[in-house]
């Protein structure tokens, strides 16, 4: 498998003296996007999907010849899309409902950092699990995107950002689904606290 090493000092203290080892990681080439500016991690985890959903997902992919993780990215950028329609209220997050015959399958997905960040905030705004949204925009939008002819050129998005703001003593978090344009002074006190972009 390919992959690709990244260099580490460990600091020891021993024998009244600190000692330095270099210490070499090896890291497989699939757990990673690499640029101009260096390398970044992808961060996995794990979908519980019906089989159904995994099946039509499966031959979605095989349809748009591209990866089941960018079926799922596209799922859910449709989401991003209508969050309008998705609105949550002061209640605990809604999972799927069970399935006594147990038919799941547990897909893995490596999200880039922005990726992660906005479906945390899928779950936070619209109160559903990431599974659950999969499995309505499955539903609602799968077809869609495969009748499009292009459907598989989504536009993605670029970039994530964190910004806070004071309001009459009210401090108020603002999320941004893309680039943050930095507002005039005079009208806001928003500081984008953080940002994040697309590899």
């Amino acid at each position: 498998m390919d992959s690709y090493c990244k260099y580490s000092i460990f600091r020891y203290f021993f024998g009244g003296k600190f000692l330095y080892l270099p210490v070499v990681l090896r890291i497989p080439h699939e757990e990673h996007f690499k640029n101009l500016h260096g390398v970044y991690l992808l961060m996995k985890t794990t979908i519980n999907m019906k089989k159904s959903v995994f099946k039509k997902i499966s031959q979605a992919a095989d349809r748009l010849g591209t990866s089941k993780r960018e079926i799922v990215i596209m799922l859910l950028d449709r989401i991003r899309q209508n969050i309008s329609h998705y609105e949550g209220g002061f209640t605990l997050v809604k999972y799927q409902p069970r399935d006594p015959r147990k038919r799941w399958h547990c897909f893995t997905i490596k999200y880039q950092e922005h990726e992660n960040e906005i479906v945390s905030d899928f779950r936070r705004l619209g109160k559903f699990s990431v599974s659950y949204f999969i499995a309505k925009a499955v539903r609602r939008y799968l077809n869609k995107i495969l009748n499009e002819k292009e459907g598989h050129n989504y536009v993605q998005l670029t970039s994530y950002a964190i910004g806070q703001s004071i309001v009459n003593g009210v401090i108020c978090w603002e999320y941004y689904w893309g680039p943050p344009k930095n507002p005039p002074k005079k009208q806001t006190t928003t500081r984008v606290l953080r940002t994040i972009k697309a590899y």
